[in-house]
């Protein structure tokens, strides 16, 4: 299980989720969750039995996004994790209104009998927000590094984007939006709920839309692309170079 989080909420459930209503079901289901004791939340989506899932909190610049991928056991599910030298796996299962995620196992990489991860929580309550519960639900890699996992709840999009930053183990940037999917499948009107570090005075200004293929086999590519290039001495890598480098591929992962 990851460690506590040094981070706020700061309003991120009125954010993203104003006008949407709250879900209080204790069954392990796909979606969002909030785990108060971290002051983090849990992605959870999943296809059949393999479950992909992101840790994240939001404190500004001390934001922080983990990937997570494991798979349901029965009536639980169990995730596995990697990150700064440790190997963590959780479990997650029904607890009264919420759940209960508990640790398996954490170890010290590279591997270290004598000193195992002391400091790890080994029980939190974990609470739903928002369920996946549309046809919609898939994860895709961009060329310019981030996830982005996007699915559908009660007929509303809803786009987490978990970016690298200055290399990989920046995981401080995490957007979350909120848009319409069209009858022909395309993420549109995109609305912020929450960036954790906003972008200023950014050399490129980008909109797009994510055009999904089906719900079988969702491949995504990008749609209604643009870009300003705001530099006072603008190069030849400019707006074409970007698209062409950066937004002209999306693989889905999941």
């Amino acid at each position: 299980m990851p460690k506590r989080l040094n981070a706020t909420m700061r309003g991120f459930l009125l954010g993203l989720f104003a006008g949407l209503a709250m879900q209080t079901s204790a069954q392990v289901d796909d979606g969002i969750y909030v785990i108060p004791s971290f002051d983090a939340y849990l992605v959870i989506l999943s296809r059949n039995d393999i479950v992909n899932a992101y840790y994240f909190g939001l404190d500004g610049e001390d934001s922080y996004w983990l990937a997570m991928q494991g798979s349901r056991v029965g009536e639980t599910i169990e995730l596995a994790d990697q990150v700064n030298g440790e190997l963590g796996a959780s479990r997650l299962e029904q607890d009264g209104l919420g759940l209960k995620m508990s640790l398996i196992y954490c170890n010290k990489y590279p591997l270290d009998v004598e000193n195992p991860c002391a400091d790890s929580v080994e029980e939190a309550a974990v609470f739903p927000v928002l369920k996946a519960n549309g046809n919609l639900k898939a994860i895709y890699r961009t060329q310019y590094g981030a996830d982005y996992a996007i699915f559908e709840s009660d007929g509303t999009g809803v786009l987490l984007v978990f970016e690298y930053g200055e290399d990989l183990n920046d995981r401080t940037w995490i957007g979350a939006y909120t848009g319409i999917i069209n009858e022909d499948l395309t993420f549109t009107n995109p609305e912020t709920a929450v960036e954790s570090v906003p972008d200023e005075d950014e050399d490129f200004t980008f909109e797009f839309s994510l055009q999904i293929s089906d719900l079988v086999n969702p491949q995504a590519t990008f749609a209604n692309f643009s870009c300003v290039d705001n530099r006072v001495a603008p190069s030849e890598r400019g707006c074409e170079f970007l698209q062409e480098t950066y937004f002209s591929k999306l693989i889905r992962k999941f």
